[in-house]
């Protein structure tokens, strides 16, 4: 029953986050707008017209992806881990959030489905490692960290990260193309 109980409250956090960045959005910084647009056409052209080179956005992957989920590890070992994985649970939410309103208010839905093409497919690997993480930061001491653990997060975010290395520019290139 505490497992469930742990479960609503992380989906509780997420929400809480999710619905603060879309009121941030909608109320505070649609009355600063500065003209510009992250979902504007120059921009997206721009994305459109680039070559990704591997070799060189590998280092800009790993200070992005890699260097935070290991921060995020190195806290959930400390006596802040609770709060470490609430606030990146409420992090996580206020960021989609914001990503979501700006581009529904930009773009419409094409807007929406631009973001979720950005993501795919090596979120359905950052979800699942992160998601061990703050889980075990949540629940601890009734969770423990254990070498499978160790395993599967290491071998999840070297696949998400392959796969938006190399998948994921193939991918959104054909969504651009469409909007």
């Amino acid at each position: 029953m505490k497992i469930l109980h742990s479960k609503r409250q992380l989906a509780a956090l997420y929400m809480l986050g999710l619905f603060m960045g879309i009121a941030y959005v909608n109320f505070l910084v649609k009355r600063y707008d500065s003209g510009v647009q992250i979902f504007g056409d120059h921009v997206l052209s721009i994305y459109k017209d680039t070559k990704i080179i591997a070799e060189e956005f590998i280092f800009y992957l790993i200070r992005m992806r890699v260097i935070p989920f290991l921060l995020l590890l190195c806290l959930v070992f400390t006596k802040l881990r609770k709060l470490s994985a609430a606030l990146c649970a409420v992090w996580t939410g206020f960021s989609c959030g914001m990503l979501l309103s700006t581009a529904a208010i930009e773009k419409g839905m094409l807007g929406c489905i631009a973001c979720l093409g950005a993501v795919f497919p090596q979120i359905l690997c950052y979800i699942p490692a992160y998601f061990v993480v703050i889980w075990y930061g949540y629940t601890f001491p009734k969770t423990r960290w254990n070498i499978p653990k160790t395993i599967f997060v290491c071998i999840v975010m070297g696949l998400g990260i392959v796969l938006e290395l190399y998948v994921n520019p193939i991918f959104m290139k054909a969504i651009l193309h469409m909007i």
